[in-house]
């Protein structure tokens, strides 16, 4: 199965399996039939990511605000106008596939896995460069998929494949319309996301150092206005909503003011913490279980090794001379995508911070491993895969709700959510029935307000939040604290379920030190009602005195 354009001598001796051309080098262009062959490639891999994970697990944090701010654009609203979020982008494209498919959790991660599956296509479009087989081909577009993880941040990951591909693309050939695509790359993915605005534009400013003294002809001035110009391309749907949707830009401002205001307090864009260097995390083994111990040590490994990983790629493509080939391009690209978001990764070095990453870090790897002398490469290639893979199992697929479901399936129940049967770990279950019982016993159809971390039960529940900020986890200044109360006693707000708790062990990222003058108008004004004896932590409140008129429509 030739995918590829074939050109020049011997071109009409196709090999089978062969993904790549066979004609002049560099030459990366596809046939039809190949470009179908990755794309129903990308498909079979999405349909099984979606198969695998579609039904499992529920993050109420997290993926309940990517949930409840899709639905709420599906219903006509507009992200940071309406309700803090991300940037818009992402919420478009799922609220296109909910309006289609229904509400619901299902058809929020059947958007995300095609989201996934576009995210592929990119990957193969890229890899199958250097990467001319098949099965291979095949074995690390699985890996990719697996660590499009968690699902609902699968947005990060083919952000970083998309932004992979322009970069290899300007390294094949820098021209014009080349620079001009990757601008656009650039500016749809600050459109889903503003880090990734200035990550992308961070990579291709070192691919414009490197363009102007590695590459013959380019010219830096040309391709910076050529880049500019697609970049303003690409990030036209915000400027559209700017001037399509009154409010919008007050409340993308505001959004702004939030991320320098949460940076300045916690120190980094995230909650930081300790790298998992291998040199540290070694002599912490003790009590572990041999599959703890190996995950661990791998995670570890996996930190200590990208910044070298990607450094090399760099150092390598820099010192090749002549046209650059594309296993040159792909060592170029990994590195300068890869190294601004060693910022994201190393902000808070987790595994969701580390997945976007590791896009590049396959990328880097592969090019590394075909740039090997013949006889160190089949060794090597022989080698790789299986390694990839068990790192991709332990690090990965241990961690998430399918994997932790399979090893312990006792600890998970089928439980109906919002109409879908999912399969959650039996205290979610607990957690979000007891919300169910206690809200249906007193608050009905009236407005709810649910603080600070769990967005997710606005669309169980089917309500709607009555404040922009859904999300309460960094302290707000008193001047919108007060205002978030104002509001609250306008809309006739009575009821609150307030869940005193903390994303990770530290006093200072309790509701009532982020938010004090809420908590002590809940604590003044409220009557505290318990709701789950097992989970004392949860609170219904209701107001002690009536509210005042609600806001005119």
């Amino acid at each position: 199965m030739a995918l590829a354009r074939a050109r020049g001598p011997g071109a009409s001796q196709d090999r089978q399996s062969d993904l790549t051309t066979r004609g002049d080098a560099g030459d990366t262009r596809l046939t039809p039939a190949g470009f179908a062959g990755l794309a129903a490639l990308a498909l079979i891999l999405a349909v099984l990511s979606y198969a695998v994970q579609g039904d499992v697990g529920l993050n109420l944090t997290d993926e309940g605000l990517f949930w409840y701010v899709t639905e709420r654009t599906a219903a006509g609203d507009v992200p940071l106008r309406d309700v803090r979020s991300y940037e818009p982008g992402r919420y478009y494209w799922s609220a296109a596939w909910l309006r289609v498919l229904g509400p619901g959790v299902k058809a929020l991660r059947i958007s995300l896995a095609a989201f996934q599956g576009v995210g592929l296509v990119l990957g193969f479009l890229l890899l199958r460069r250097i990467v001319p087989a098949v099965v291979p081909l095949a074995a690390l577009g699985l890996i990719l998929v697996v660590w499009m993880w968690p699902m609902y941040r699968s947005f990060e990951n083919v952000a970083v494949l998309a932004l992979l591909l322009a970069a290899a693309r300007v390294v094949e050939s820098p021209t014009a319309s080349r620079w001009r695509a990757a601008g656009a790359v650039v500016g749809l993915a600050a459109f889903v996301r503003i880090d990734h605005g200035v990550y992308g534009t961070l990579a291709f400013l070192l691919l414009l150092v490197f363009a102007t003294i590695r590459l013959d002809g380019a010219r830096p001035g040309v391709a910076l206005g050529n880049w500019t110009l697609g970049a303003i391309v690409g990030y036209s749907p915000m400027f559209l909503l700017a001037v399509l949707a009154p409010g919008f830009v007050q409340g993308f401002t505001a959004n702004l003011a939030y991320m320098a205001r949460t940076t300045l307090w916690a120190g980094t864009v995230s909650l930081p913490l300790p790298v998992p260097w291998l040199r540290a995390a070694l002599p912490n083994l003790g009590g572990r279980s041999f599959a703890d111990t190996a995950a661990f040590v791998t995670l570890a490994l996996l930190f200590t090794l990208l910044p070298v990983v990607l450094v090399l790629a760099g150092y390598l493509a820099f010192r090749a001379r002549g046209a650059a080939t594309p296993k040159q391009a792909q060592l170029a690209a990994a590195a300068a995508v890869g190294v601004p978001y060693l910022s994201h990764t190393f902000s808070r070095a987790d595994l969701q911070h580390l997945t976007p990453t590791a896009m590049a870090l396959v990328v880097a790897l592969a090019a590394l491993v075909t740039s090997l002398p013949a006889a160190a490469r089949r060794i090597a290639s022989i080698a790789a895969l299986p390694l990839a893979l068990a790192a991709t199992y332990l690090v990965v697929v241990t961690e998430t709700p399918y994997g932790l479901r399979m090893r312990h399936p006792e600890t998970y129940v089928l439980s109906d959510v919002a109409g879908d049967p999912l399969w959650l770990n039996r205290t979610t279950v607990e957690i979000i029935d007891s919300v169910k019982r206690a809200t249906a016993a007193h608050v009905g159809a009236k407005p709810l307000l649910v603080i600070p971390l769990w967005p997710g039960i606005y669309p169980i529940l089917g309500k709607q939040a009555p404040l922009w900020e859904v999300y309460s986890l960094f302290p707000e200044p008193e001047s919108q604290q007060r205002e978030a109360i104002a509001r609250l006693r306008r809309l006739g707000v009575d009821w609150v379920v307030l869940a005193d708790i903390v994303p990770e062990p530290r006093e200072d990222l309790r509701f009532r030190n982020t938010h004090r003058l809420m908590w002590e108008h809940f604590r003044k004004d409220f009557d505290w009602l318990a709701v789950d004896t097992r989970h004392p932590f949860i609170h219904l409140l209701r107001r002690r005195v009536a509210a005042q008129p609600r806001e005119p429509a």
